[in-house]
């Protein structure tokens, strides 16, 4: 007994650091530059623990200096600090039905090169592998030898729908469905670790640590991609639930509308999952034009049919105000964010529908403001990138409990 507690004494120490560390590198991106008083007001500190800190991660080269600042008086002017874009860096990989999309970021969500598309055969596997692998090599490319020590690592996420069964169902081609042979193929030959996520969770994620979040810790967030996905976060962090499906919206049911499709039409029941996916807006669109959902790009279904999509939003505003009025009020949160794959306006419509229809007397009021997300159409390949920084720099309380 007592020999294990010298180990139980250092390795809690060890956790207090490493917590304390991350609620600087926090409060340092929430104000962009800080000086060392201000760090240590803001997280409750002292300025010797927070000198220390600052002295290891300007050691790690994770915080530079950016300049003095005198606020008047007599002293010496304060030293301003930031986080160093070069001191980190993460790959984010998004599969779709027959493209991948690669971001690689900085330390401050900047893409060091673009945003990258790339087509894959859905019907080889080992090719679409070895596309997917000499596409991560050419973007790592724009890395000097010395970053590339820095890379945390890959974040992963693909499209999938949530079927009537409650169960994940990809939508990504053949080739590419067996997740866990694509995570070990790119953790063998690349030495990187990968960190997978559904392609909602990680879009909230980009959201939390380093768009919006920024400002507000407590916030429900609403991806619209080919599922609806939701995620609750609560004071900083991810809230997850008991089974990892916190914030899990898309099967939810809701009142009948005019727009219900498929299977749940015919028994009177809708999800948000057939009234508010993009999944949902492709079937309706194809089935009034005619055509297969499936080899027409939903942009063109959309062009081809203006007044059946404005239709859809005005049906998806309906749908989403009932769910999202009844977690903003039960949970007391002040910020409902709304993003999609098809880009900041797509989802800025979404926005005015949702805050028109709550504003009806048959629906459920609410106060939260609603908000469109930082992300748009990056927001899968973003949010997969943040999830290696996410996982290396919050400061979570599980590493006071070590769980």
């Amino acid at each position: 007994m007592t020999a294990s507690r010298p180990n139980a004494r250092g390795s809690n120490s060890t956790h207090l650091r490493i917590y304390n560390e991350r609620t600087i590198l926090q409060h340092l991106r929430r104000a962009q530059k800080a000086s060392k008083a201000d760090l240590a007001r803001s997280a409750r500190l002292t300025n010797a623990a927070v000198g220390a800190i600052i002295h290891s991660l300007e050691d790690e080269n994770l915080i530079e200096e950016v300049g003095k600042f005198h606020a008047g008086g007599r002293g010496q002017p304060a030293t301003l600090l930031r986080p160093n874009p070069k001191g980190a860096f993460a790959l984010g990989l998004h599969i779709g039905p027959s493209s991948f999309e690669l971001v690689l970021i900085d330390f401050i969500c900047r893409p060091v090169t673009p945003a990258q598309t790339h087509f894959y055969d859905g019907t080889n596997e080992e090719a679409a592998i070895n596309a997917i692998l000499e596409a991560i090599q050419e973007q790592l490319t724009a890395l000097t030898k010395k970053e590339r020590m820095r890379l945390v690592g890959i974040g992963l996420t693909r499209s999938c729908i949530n079927t009537a069964r409650g169960t994940e169902e990809t939508t990504v081609g053949e080739a590419l469905r067996d997740t866990k042979d694509l995570i070990k193929s790119i953790e063998n030959q690349l030495g990187l670790s990968v960190l997978y996520e559904t392609e909602g969770l990680a879009a909230a994620t980009a959201e939390l640590f380093f768009g919006l979040g920024n400002t507000c810790s407590d916030f429900v967030y609403i991806h619209i991609g080919e599922s609806i996905g939701g995620t609750l976060c609560i004071d900083n962090d991810i809230f997850r639930g008991h089974a990892g499906n916190a914030g899990d919206i898309s099967l939810l049911p809701t009142f009948p509308g005019n727009h219900a499709i498929k299977d749940n039409a015919k028994a009177g029941i809708t999800t948000l999952q057939t009234r508010a996916s993009l999944a949902s807006l492709r079937d309706q669109l194809a089935a009034h034009l005619g055509v297969d959902a499936t080899n027409t790009p939903l942009q063109d279904l959309m062009r081809l049919a203006p007044a059946q999509t404005e239709d859809w939003l005005d049906d998806c505003g309906t749908a989403l105000s009932f769910t999202i009025g009844t977690i903003c009020n039960l949970l007391d949160v002040p910020v409902c964010i709304i993003d999609s794959k098809l880009g900041a306006d797509f989802a800025g419509k979404i926005a005015s529908r949702l805050i028109a229809a709550a504003d009806r007397p048959d629906q459920v009021p609410f106060r939260a403001d609603v908000i469109v997300g930082s992300y748009g159409q990056n927001s899968s390949a973003v949010g997969a990138a943040s999830l290696p920084m996410f996982e290396k720099y919050t400061p979570r309380q599980a590493i006071l409990t070590n769980t």
